[in-house]
């Protein structure tokens, strides 16, 4: 039976469709889904109403958004924005914050909701990936805008990459929601990336 988890990225297709898919704009939407995911979760802790059931569906949402979302920045984007800005050590401090952010996941992975230290993990990751987005936002993706960079073929390799990994974990692919599927060209496009027969 697959995961079901909402896409990374609901408007990706949209854009696909008419032409566009901002790697930016992906990112920052994955960015988004999580914090609305770590709220939820500050949420259930602040109550204290023992919904260990939900705590751990956020957990295990949540982890597999960001391994991800970390995996197609570091093997996609990270790379491109290196050249484009020709400055490695932004690319280095990202990567020593996913690492960090890694090592929690993974300790999660190992827990369930109820187990000493679960909700204090969870909060950690939730606190550094906070900083790591304010990070990508406010320093690194102004200076990708003003490089010049094709984030129209980076989000379309960002997009294709989430994709094949989602499905590699079993994940629901659900990037076709609120899509009009009798438009022709919506059904070429998506024939062509392999979502229709």
């Amino acid at each position: 039976m697959k995961k079901q988890v909402p896409p990374l990225h609901d408007r990706s297709l949209k854009e696909r469709l008419t032409g566009k898919v901002d790697a930016i704009e992906i990112l920052t939407q994955d960015h988004r889904k999580v914090q609305k995911l770590f709220r939820e979760f500050q949420k259930l802790v602040e109550q204290d109403d023992g919904n260990t059931v939900r705590k751990e569906e956020i957990v295990r949402e949540a982890c597999a958004l960001l391994t991800i979302h970390a995996m197609v920045e570091e093997e996609i984007f990270y790379p491109a924005v290196a050249r484009a800005v020709g400055d490695n050590e932004i690319m280095n401090i990202a990567k020593v914050e996913h690492d960090g952010c890694n090592d929690l996941i993974e300790q999660l992975g190992k827990m369930r909701a109820g187990d000493e230290f679960f909700d204090a993990r969870f909060i950690v990751l939730g606190e550094a990936m906070n900083l790591h987005i304010r990070e990508e936002e406010h320093d690194m993706f102004p200076r990708v805008h003003k490089s010049g960079l094709d984030l129209d073929l980076i989000g379309r390799h960002i997009e294709k990459r989430q994709q094949e990994l989602l499905v590699e974990r079993g994940m629901d692919v659900d990037y076709i929601r609120d899509i009009n599927l009798t438009s022709p060209h919506a059904k070429a496009v998506l024939t062509k990336e392999g979502l229709l027969p």
